[in-house]
């Protein structure tokens, strides 16, 4: 659903804004979706986590392939996808340096300090992701 969205927004506007639209959504359903207090509550707010997911990717790789030589596009595009798995390290690493067992979790409070850093994401993002030059070009 987010890819679709996105990719007819991304033509129309730019790839930056739905990009940096994304991450808002990222970080604010994550955040929000630590206050489910029923199982249906949590399942809606994970799956407005994996529609702002899906909204991301279409600007990302948009900007990414025009902005990449064609000769290191693929590599760029495999070091994309690859940041979901990196992510996943970077809990886990995390997680263990502040020596929490499986049995001290506390989801809420985790699901909050880990989806708020998309903050600096964000910031990251805005500071650092131009414009597609093919959008800028047509427009």
């Amino acid at each position: 659903v987010g890819n679709l969205m996105s990719g007819v927004l991304s033509d129309r506007v730019g790839r930056r804004p739905p990009f940096l639209f994304a991450i808002v959504g990222v970080t604010l359903t994550t955040v929000c979706s630590a206050t489910a207090r029923s199982l249906l509550s949590l399942l809606a707010w994970r799956a407005m986590i994996g529609i702002s997911f899906g909204f991301s990717v279409p600007p990302w790789n948009a900007i990414a392939g025009e902005m990449t030589p064609s000769h290191t596009r693929m590599e760029v595009a495999a070091t994309s996808m690859a940041l979901f798995c990196i992510g996943a390290v970077y809990t886990v690493w995390a997680l263990t340096l502040l020596g929490m067992q499986p049995e001290d979790l506390a989801w809420r409070e985790l699901t909050v300090g880990f989806g708020s850093q998309g903050v600096l994401l964000l910031g990251v993002a805005y500071a650092g992701v131009p414009e597609s030059l093919r959008y800028l070009d047509y427009k």
